[in-house]
């Protein structure tokens, strides 16, 4: 398998298809970063002449390049863990400087989804790349050659598949790179709390990982680069930059799940426990938030106790867990649930981690590896080479 890796690289180093790749890359990166940068404030305004005018109770005040740190996470004086969780756990009263960090949740979110962007184009390149590579593998007879040296077609296929998933890696790491740079030209310390950021980060490789061995299969047991690149286009379109896998069953599901009355025993009980808070001038939540997975519903707790202020789904459990299961093994889910910045259906990013929602959507794209590469060596093996 070593040798064939190394052959492969080699290959690589020597075709035109990796200068054309890095070149496409940092291009696309680079155009992409701009324009995400133009859409924040917080980005813009400390690179530009232009102001931005902010009502508040105090009266209006001004934003330009002079001051905008100051109305940024850097400026709030929570630590990062807190800051993530404030809204769904009650944490420690530290003072954020009150109402002025304006763009603490914009700059978290933007982070999240900068995050989940870095495997758009190299999920799009992967695609275009993959064909025409393994194609001139096929055609030029390297291929049979590999066959006449006694290697096995399973360890053809498994060292074209870590050949392709390095490949992955490396586009993602340009692209980290680059949009670490836009983050040092405008001067930017964003609210970096690393187990959620990270593992945001892993389940968009995993999703990525996913694309690229549907492709290879689709590659090798058709031994066709017409049929990869129309698979690959596909899931493209159906994954990458469309949401509605995820957030019409999602939407079913939430649109079924009625609030309890407003003058209920519950809602009243929730009402005075935000009142009391709201008197003591807390600005973070006095309740326990946690997602249930197994109903998608967020359930509220207070000192332990349940706080119920929303029922159970009226859809019928056949098709409740239909739903659910479609959701779940969506291996785009994370990506289309966060990007960009999807304000659909709104899940804190902490809840998203915390809760284990992160972990199902990491082992639903570990589980459609798996799946797909089993599928293309079966069927590689039964496949005889074009002459």
């Amino acid at each position: 398998m070593k040798k064939i890796i190394t052959g492969l690289f080699f290959r690589l180093i020597k075709g035109f298809e990796i200068w054309a790749l890095i070149a496409l890359l940092i291009t696309a990166s680079f155009a992409i970063n701009l324009q995400q940068a133009y859409d924040q404030y917080f980005l813009y305004l400390y690179r530009s002449e232009d102001k931005m005018t902010i009502s508040s109770s105090d009266g209006d005040f001004v934003i330009d390049a002079d001051n905008v740190r100051q109305y940024c996470f850097e400026n709030s004086r929570m630590s990062a863990y807190d800051y993530y969780r404030k809204s769904i756990e009650p944490v420690p009263e530290i003072s954020d400087n009150g109402q002025n960090i304006f763009f603490g949740y914009d700059e978290m979110m933007f982070l999240a989804s900068s995050v989940s962007i870095q495997i758009v184009v190299p999920s799009i390149l992967i695609v275009i790349f993959m064909p025409v590579f393994f194609g001139r593998v096929y055609s030029d007879g390297t291929m049979k050659n590999y066959l006449a040296c006694g290697i096995s077609k399973g360890t053809i296929y498994l060292s074209s598949l870590v050949f392709s998933f390095a490949l992955d890696l490396f586009m993602v790491l340009i692209n980290i790179l680059v949009f670490a740079g836009f983050c040092l030209y405008y001067a930017w310390k964003p609210p970096l709390y690393l187990p959620v950021i990270l593992a945001i980060l892993a389940s968009s490789v995993l999703f990525l990982f996913t694309v690229t061995s549907i492709c290879l299969s689709v590659l090798f047991v058709s031994a066709k680069s017409t049929a990869a690149f129309i698979v690959g286009f596909l899931i493209e379109f159906l994954l990458v930059f469309n949401s509605f896998m995820t957030l019409i069953p999602l939407n079913k599901i939430i649109e079924s799940q009625p609030s309890c009355p407003i003058d209920g025993k519950e809602f009243a009980e929730y009402k005075e426990i935000v009142k009391k808070n709201s008197e003591e001038g807390l600005y973070t939540t006095a309740f326990y938030e946690k997602l249930d997975l197994s109903e998608f519903s967020i359930k509220l707790f207070h000192e332990g106790k349940e706080i119920k202020v929303q029922g159970d789904s009226t859809l019928p459990p056949a098709l409740k867990y239909t739903l659910l299961t479609a959701v779940y093994i969506n291996p785009a889910m994370i990506h289309q649930l966060i990007f960009p910045a999807n304000m659909d259906i709104e899940i804190p990013l902490y809840m998203i981690c915390r809760d284990g929602l992160l972990a199902v959507n990491i082992g639903s794209n570990l589980f459609w590896i798996l799946i797909f590469t089993y599928t293309g060596i079966t069927f590689f093996k039964k496949r005889e080479l074009p002459s």
